[in-house]
């Protein structure tokens, strides 16, 4: 849980990590990641905290447990 007096500032500096993550060659992806206020006018029901496209959807994260990689190009 993160206090809501430092939720914008733990936000940014989690999508600073994101925008960091280097491709399986160590060169930069080219994160991008998204706030949904920024993206959507009207966000309905539980918008998610960051929306992150893993080097121009040319990689995927793993949304699993137990794998030695974060992410997967397809």
């Amino acid at each position: 849980m993160v206090d809501k007096a430092d939720y914008e500032k733990f936000r940014d500096e989690v999508q600073g990590k994101f925008e960091a993550i280097p491709d399986d060659l160590g060169r930069p992806m080219k994160t991008q990641v998204f706030k949904p206020e920024h993206v959507y006018r009207k966000v309905r029901n539980v918008a998610p905290d960051l929306i992150v496209h893993f080097g121009g959807l040319s990689w995927r994260s793993i949304s699993g447990v137990g794998h030695s990689k974060l992410y997967l190009q397809d």
